[in-house]
């Protein structure tokens, strides 16, 4: 958050973009204005509308008591008024983009005002730091009170009605009725909701006399009344919580979720990798559950400093759990679970905890949430809680390892610092440093290739793969006065496609020790495509230097190979890389292993070198599972270091294990 800096007692242009440290009002992104002791007529929305791209604004600690009608924040995600003096919320309709809002410690505001903002607001995640159920005051709740309002209606005022005789009569029945269903004689939802109830019941009077009317004369012509709607109980819940960090991982030592492999075809006579153990660990009723979607999974790093540490351990994400599984022993070690949450995406790197060497692990998902695990220590020791959309993409830079970049389901990219914990209670402290702008959709993959050829980030989505010259700010050290810097998109990367109008890039990897090739793959394209990211910097720094960015800026990468893969027109199955490598899988289960000539990728035979398909399993109780392989997707492949062992999650609750059955030194043979 930008700070408010020396504050001279005036808001204006110079001001803003002083504090910002922006050179035009269209590119601040966040602002800090608290603690100024700011009036209504200081937010002049002459001035603040210029804020075009302004996402966060904080307001918090002033004399604001509401927040004027012109103002126009298209943009606008978070917005922080604690400490005001609120009297209304009416003005929070004209910001229907808002995800976060913090009002607390308003004198003038009531819980009601509070549920208001909930119903009127159908975008927003958070309420003072609370996750909000749209359940609870969104259509649903609307759908259930007007049942159990009409069915009121006829079990205690439908006959009074029918039998008056005078129209004035009729209309103070129906006022009596309004006035009784409003008080706690209608019981529906829980008590410290009866205000917004009330609220709720005069807004929707119209169509309550409308029914009445309607049924009345329904049974004036057929003898009997008519109920538009049934009156099962509605579904009530309350705004819930965002979970609170736990300060241990539950250990797994339960052997009932082993899926056997029965029966593994040969392949290459017995070399290359083949199944060895397939785990059924992410359902919510163990075996059986073949339903729960795994989407990602990776592989500790190898950190040779600390040879006790087990480089075979690989993180595995979906459903509510995030399970962490000994490829040596084929047990699951440990498992992360966080209720109503959707795990999508982990992510490893190393940090010194300490002053001792160690792994570490950031998942996050559907809430949005970035959870930090020490899976050693079996410790969750830190939350980071930026995003207001599911979280579908993190990456930790190679080279600075405490800097990890996150995508979500809107387009937003962020890269932060999460520092190095200290201490036994896990003492850090999380730093935005940077927002990548120009993406207004889903990022699916997230790579920064190494810095010898500049600083860049690369992200593949349904709509292109795009690129951010970050100008050497990945890697820059912290200081004092690190803030949150915005990076405009540089260009895309088009591909030469078979079908023009396919622009889904659905997986995306670095290839090879200098990590400056490319792997990359569109959706029903049937190849993977290999390019050299250096070969586009040139071309990428021309447009940068001549100011074209968006759409229309737009680079073309020579593309050095192509891998012959499957014609499948599925989207989001994952490739991965490891050494001159390059694993994919597809929509039957099968397993496609290629190895590349590094020296001569334009020579390079196309074809994989073997292709394992997925095997025969049993459960342990020895009933077949049969034709799994047929409907079975992988989502996503990982890699040890050591190359020796290979995981694939799958779309059926099931994580695969494949171990390389033959003399290890083979596989870097050409």
């Amino acid at each position: 958050m930008v700070k408010n800096g020396s504050w001279m007692g005036v808001l204006n242009e110079n001001y803003f973009l002083k504090i910002a440290e922006a050179d035009k009002l269209n590119n601040i992104i966040d602002l800090d204005l608290s603690g100024l002791g700011l009036s209504d007529s200081d937010i002049d929305p002459a001035l603040f509308n210029r804020l075009t791209s302004l996402e966060e604004l904080n307001l918090e600690k002033n004399n604001i008591t509401r927040l004027d009608d012109g103002l126009v924040f298209k943009s606008l995600k978070a917005l922080n008024l604690n400490y005001n003096k609120l009297n209304d919320v009416q003005w929070v309709t004209q910001f229907t983009e808002l995800e976060s809002l913090d009002i607390k410690e308003n004198p003038g505001l009531v819980l009601l005002d509070l549920y208001k903002v909930s119903y009127w607001l159908k975008n927003l995640e958070f309420l003072n730091d609370d996750r909000v159920d749209h359940e609870q005051f969104g259509e649903q709740y609307t759908h259930g009170l007007k049942e159990v309002i009409f069915q009121y209606w006829q079990d205690n005022f439908s006959r009074k009605y029918g039998n008056a005789r005078k129209e004035e009569d009729r209309e103070k029945i129906i006022e009596n009725f309004i006035n009784t269903a409003k008080t706690t004689r209608m019981k529906y939802g829980v008590s410290s909701m009866k205000a917004f109830r009330a609220w709720r019941i005069d807004s929707l009077k119209a169509e309550i006399v409308d029914y009445i009317k309607v049924t009345t004369l329904s049974k004036t012509q057929n003898g009997k009344a008519k109920p538009q709607t049934t009156s099962p109980k509605a579904k009530i819940s309350k705004i819930s919580k965002k979970a609170p960090p736990s300060v241990a991982i539950k250990r797994k030592a339960k052997p009932n979720t082993a899926v056997i492999v029965k029966a593994a075809k040969k392949v290459n006579d017995s070399e290359g990798y083949v199944p060895s153990m397939f785990l059924q660990c992410h359902g919510k009723e163990g075996l059986g559950d073949f339903e729960t979607q795994i989407w990602n999974c990776e592989y500790e790093p190898d950190l040779k400093s600390n040879s006790g540490l087990n480089a075979s351990l690989v993180a595995t994400c979906g459903g509510e759990l995030v399970c962490f599984i000994n490829c040596t022993t084929g047990k699951i070690d440990s498992k992360f679970h966080q209720p109503k949450e959707i795990f999508y995406c982990v992510a490893w790197t190393s940090l010194k905890i300490n002053g001792q060497l160690a792994n570490v692990v950031a998942c996050a998902g559907c809430q949005g949430d970035i959870y930090l695990i020490h899976p050693a220590q079996n410790s969750f020791y830190g939350k980071i809680n930026i995003h207001k959309k599911p979280v579908q993409a993190l990456q930790f830079s190679t080279v600075c390892r405490t800097r990890l970049a996150s995508a979500d389901q809107k387009g937003n990219i962020y890269l932060h610092d999460i520092g190095e914990p200290k201490g036994p209670h896990y003492e850090h402290s999380c730093i935005k440093l940077m927002c990548f702008s120009g993406l207004t959709h889903d990022a699916l993959k997230l790579i920064m290739p190494l810095p010898n050829t500049g600083s860049y980030m690369l992200a593949s989505s349904e709509h292109g793969l795009h690129c951010w010259d970050c100008d050497g700010a990945i890697t820059t050290e912290l200081s004092e006065t690190s803030t949150c810097r915005r990076v405009d998109r540089s260009c895309t990367i088009n591909f030469p496609l078979k079908r023009d109008s396919n622009t889904v890039v659905d997986s995306l990897v670095l290839v090879g020790a200098d990590q400056d090739l490319v792997a990359s793959k569109c959706a029903g394209e049937g190849v993977i495509q290999i390019w050299k990211f250096s070969s586009l910097v040139n071309s990428i720094k021309k447009l940068v230097a001549a100011k074209k960015k968006g759409c229309k800026a737009r680079v073309y990468p020579q593309i050095l190979c192509e891998l012959n893969w499957s014609s499948t027109s599925h989207c989001y199955l994952n490739i991965c890389s490891a050494g001159n490598f390059v694993f994919a899988g597809d929509d039957r289960g099968s397993l496609w292993v290629y190895q590349l000539d590094l020296s001569r990728l334009d020579e390079h035979d196309q074809e994989p070198k073997y292709i394992v398909p997925f095997p025969s399993c049993e459960r342990p109780d020895g009933s077949e599972l049969k034709d799994l392989g047929c409907k079975v997707l992988l989502n996503d492949i990982a890699c040890s270091s050591d190359m020796k062992y290979i995981t694939v999650v799958t779309d059926v609750n099931i994580v695969g294990l494949y171990e390389l059955k033959q003399d290890f030194d083979k596989i870097h043979e050409l």
